[in-house]
């Protein structure tokens, strides 16, 4: 099948450069759609519409469908002796790793755990407040490996070694993605020339990275979910457990998951999984569902129902008297006692009003008040459409309360 042409633009008809800029004074491109997929789209520039320039081409690129996708790239570069950029885009990270002839050249990443200051905590450097303070002291034009120089925390040998250490942790931490995109390219001009270069042979680091992918496929077996909350058991001995174990211990409260306890104690993803992993093996801990607030389900509640709401009302405001429904509705939640939580969350447009639900709930949130709460709003959905129904044209109200209950049963 043909590749599809493509124009990008403005939303005005303007032409729009590759990288989003201004649409005025943008060469006027045009690409073909290489690949179209669920989460990854690629566009290649027509041969016919090509400007000036050489942009960086694209060897390698897909989605990330599993725990050795990106394991299985980057070996794939380095028997190839490729040169080039590999950039990795999950959903809470963007890294890049350059790459030449089996060697890893350089690595950056935008995940607060891969900066430098976490690596060197991690590693036993140095203390988190000895960092801290050097940071408060970094000048615009400064890095913070130059601050510990300065300082004499670290020698500039030393310095080298660990960024080493934070370009091989980078890597390591983007094979352990699961779920994103990747993107190999060739020479590009236009990517920023990297801070600092090294030069490390990559087949030891996807040995390391293997090891990593197994074990974290073995941790899984346990601790399932990052999104998990952790709970200390009663009678736990802290005194016998590794420094580790007892820092990721004193964040179990049941409030924190192990994603944010990764990032809390800064021990990473990786680190983190493996000292829970540990101590749930031990009897330790517990991995409990995250304890929701009042809001946050109040939030995940009224968000759907206002959308059916909304194109409820919609159709009432073309072919009926708002006014007259919203009579008709409060007449309706006036009739049982068991609808106050409507009479205390709806706001002026006839919409739910999280902070009403919220204040109706407990604190502490059962499922059986979120199931009780459900029930009430799918109930009010539904009148609301019998109402608007009184108005409608027979064709408009088929086609509105099929999708109407189609959207509802979907959420029951």
């Amino acid at each position: 099948m043909k590749p599809k042409l493509v124009r990008l633009d403005d939303g005005l008809g303007r032409p729009r450069a590759a990288d989003g800029r201004d649409g005025r004074g943008a060469r006027d491109d045009r690409y073909r759609v290489m690949l179209d997929g669920d989460e990854l789209v690629i566009l290649y520039r027509d041969p016919e519409g090509a400007g000036e320039g050489e942009a960086g081409r694209v060897l390698m690129a897909g989605e990330i469908v599993g725990p050795s996708t990106v394991l299985e790239v980057i070996n794939v570069i380095a028997s190839s002796r490729w040169q080039g950029t590999l950039k990795i885009l999950a959903a809470d990270a963007h890294r890049v790793l350059g790459f030449a002839r089996g060697v890893l050249r350089h690595a950056r990443s935008d995940h607060p755990k891969d900066r430098l200051d976490k690596v060197l905590t991690r590693g036993g450097v140095l203390r988190p407040a000895q960092v801290e303070a050097a940071m408060r002291e970094i000048r615009p034009d400064q890095r913070l490996g130059e601050v510990l120089v300065e300082r004499g925390l670290i020698s500039r040998q030393e310095l080298f070694a660990h960024l080493e250490k934070q370009m091989e942790e980078i890597l390591l931490a983007a094979v352990l993605e699961e779920q994103g995109a990747y993107l190999f390219t060739l020479s590009d001009e236009a990517e920023p020339p990297p801070s600092a270069t090294v030069h490390i042979p990559v087949q030891h680091l996807i040995l390391t990275a293997a090891e990593r992918v197994d074990s974290m496929a073995m941790y899984r077996r346990l601790v399932p979910d990052p999104d998990l909350c952790l709970e200390v058991e009663p009678g736990v001995e802290v005194t016998r457990l590794d420094p580790k174990a007892q820092l990721v211990l004193g964040y179990s409260t049941g409030a924190r998951s192990v994603r944010e306890i990764a990032c809390e104690t800064w021990l990473g993803r990786y680190e983190t999984t493996a000292t829970v992993f540990r101590l749930v093996r031990d009897g330790h801990v517990r991995l409990v569902p995250a304890r929701r607030t009042a809001r946050q389900v109040a939030e995940g509640l009224t968000g759907p129902f206002n959308e059916l709401l909304g194109e409820i009302y919609d159709a009432v405001d073309r072919w009926g008297d708002r006014r007259r429904a919203r009579h008709e509705l409060a007449a309706w939640i006036g009739e049982d006692p068991d609808r106050e939580l409507l009479r205390a969350s709806l706001n002026g447009d006839g919409l739910l009003d999280p902070a009403g639900i919220a204040q109706a709930l407990s604190p502490t949130v059962s499922d059986v008040q979120v199931e009780a709460a459900r029930q009430t709003l799918h109930e009010f959905t539904a009148f609301a459409l019998f109402t608007a129904s009184l108005w409608l044209p027979r064709e408009v109200e088929r086609d509105l309360s099929q999708r109407v209950h189609e959207r509802l049963k979907a959420m029951e």
